[in-house]
């Protein structure tokens, strides 16, 4: 159904039937909608608000969706109408862009998808994005 980010994010779930705030993650984000992972799953066509956040949002997208399919293993979201921002700031989050410029920018966006849980983990991404900063700076100055 999707075609979008292979990232799993946290995302806050409010079922209104239920009037129920939950966290799940999700996964296969994309522009049209969404893949909620785990059980149990809401009846197809049930409405659902989500909230969406990452390191490079100062606030969460709040969206309205649809439950449009549901399985063993989670169900499908569709997102219930996106203005123009909604598509933009979704954009951002499938697919992060950073400029090679801020180490630490780097980090607070790459670290959001690598989902990081101890030093080890802080200690490996900062070496590869090290080494991606140092290939995007030789690139744009060359050493003589």
């Amino acid at each position: 159904m999707h075609t979008g980010a292979e990232h799993t994010f946290l995302v806050g779930l409010y079922w209104p039937p239920n009037n129920r705030y939950e966290q799940r993650k999700a996964c296969e984000v994309s522009l049209t909608g969404l893949f909620i992972l785990d059980n149990p799953c809401p009846k197809t066509g049930e409405k659902i608000d989500i909230a969406i956040k990452t390191v490079i949002q100062r606030s969460p997208l709040e969206l309205s969706t649809y439950v449009v399919s549901s399985g063993a293993d989670g169900f499908a979201l569709r997102y219930a109408g996106l203005s123009g921002q909604d598509r933009q700031t979704l954009k951002k989050i499938i697919s992060p862009s950073w400029d090679g410029n801020n180490l630490l920018e780097g980090q607070l966006i790459y670290s959001a998808y690598e989902h990081v849980t101890d030093l080890a983990g802080w200690l490996r991404l900062t070496s590869v994005i090290d080494s991606q900063h140092q290939s995007l700076c030789k690139n744009r100055f060359p050493v003589r």
